[in-house]
């Protein structure tokens, strides 16, 4: 089937992938061919249903041949992080 694949940067793409691909089938393939961390995706039918479960075929989310889904990244993780105390009314951020 082919799915369209609509990214933040407005440029949306196609993909052929087969029938029976699961979530992570999918992420694999965009990885491929956007070079686009699979980790850091996150999935979205345009029906506003979350592709979450990886392990679950596309067509169970009811995505079929012509779906738009709507890609978004998570934010990657560089360590952890404290709120210094608030001075001024403004937030500083330290690591």
């Amino acid at each position: 089937m082919q799915l369209v694949v609509d990214i933040l940067t407005g440029c949306p793409f196609h993909l052929e992938i087969r029938e029976s691909a699961t979530v992570a089938d999918l992420k694999k393939a965009i990885n491929q061919q956007e070079a686009l961390d699979e980790a850091r995706l996150i999935l979205v039918l345009k029906e506003g249903i979350f592709l979450h479960d990886a392990d679950r075929t596309l067509s169970d989310y009811g995505a079929g041949d012509g779906s738009h889904i709507y890609l978004f990244f998570t934010v990657p993780s560089r360590g952890p992080y404290r709120i210094a105390p608030r001075v001024n009314r403004r937030l500083h951020f330290t690591t």
